[in-house]
């Protein structure tokens, strides 16, 4: 047995990937409708706004207002037709953000709160019409392929797809569609992969996207030494990339805080399984999240 194999054992046993019961066991543990009362009781004014945003959505209306959004926008745009390309203000980090697909979630947050399935039926609207438009053949030229954003996407896609599949609001079909893109976004992240990522925040919000859809979806060999390398590889720029103070070495407090976000989500996905390096794991990405410097 090989050591990825090994590895990848630890995640998936007996059958190759986790199965739709073990999903349902992770969400039902989230106990959303815990989490959903404490929310409209404490954070009334973030509840308010996620719902917004999901009614735009439904009218394919983008505006790009969360609070750490890396490329905030002032004017919401509709978009008569679709089109993943589009920059509305002629700014190209316009596209970038909206090929990240973070917003989706909102679609979800949505739903929980009001039990309309036409949210859930949006969000799978939305990700197979970009998989529709967006072949991986056009990686190397497509402003909807750039590497920190298909990162940013494929964990987006992860935290959905959980939430659907433990709900049993996707079909096979649906699942297959959008496991074979997440499969090809990860691929090419890997084959895209240079040695300056290891030391920018743009490798963690690669390698976080990655671990994501590995944990719960890879199913080979292959798979299992592209877990084994993500995780070695974002181990290696925790390492790197986080100063003695705890701050992350780019000094930005937005790079810090979406590094946070994306290792505490990937941690708090780990924590489904084993995994022999576990604890060197947490105890860097936890560094950066506790950080006494936010």
């Amino acid at each position: 047995m090989s050591k990825a194999t090994s590895v990848f054992q630890l995640w998936h046993e007996g059958d190759g990937k986790l199965g739709t019961e073990e999903i349902k066991k992770y969400v039902k543990e989230l106990d959303m409708d815990r989490v959903i009362s404490h929310s409209l009781s404490f954070f009334p004014a973030e509840c308010n706004a996620a719902v917004r945003n999901a009614n735009l959505l439904l009218d394919h209306v983008f505006w790009f207002q969360q609070k750490w959004d890396m490329e905030q926008t002032a004017i919401p745009y509709r978009m008569e037709v679709l089109n993943w390309q589009l920059s509305a203000n002629g700014d190209e980090e316009w596209t970038f953000m909206l090929n990240r697909h973070e917003y989706l979630f909102d679609l979800i947050i949505a739903y929980y709160i009001s039990r309309n399935d036409t949210y859930l039926i949006k969000w799978k609207e939305l990700i197979l019409h970009w998989i529709d438009h967006n072949p991986v053949s056009d990686q190397e030229s497509s402003k909807a392929w750039r590497t920190i954003d298909t990162g940013i996407r494929c964990a987006s896609w992860v935290k959905g797809m959980l939430h659907l599949i433990s709900l049993n609001f996707i079909t096979f079909e649906e699942r297959e569609i959008i496991l074979s893109s997440l499969r090809d976004q990860v691929l090419s992240l890997k084959g895209r992969y240079t040695a300056k990522y290891t030391l920018s925040n743009w490798g963690v919000l690669q390698t976080t996207g990655m671990i994501s859809y590995l944990i719960w979806f890879g199913e080979d060999e292959k798979e299992a030494d592209l877990l084994t390398w993500a995780f070695q590889t974002l181990e290696e720029q925790l390492r790197l990339q986080i100063m003695d103070d705890d701050m992350h070495w780019e000094q930005s407090p937005l790079y810090h805080v979406q590094g946070s976000y994306f290792l505490y989500a990937s941690t708090a996905l780990s924590k489904t399984a084993l995994f022999r390096s576990q604890a060197e794991y947490e105890e860097n990405s936890f560094r950066h999240v506790q950080s006494r410097s936010l």
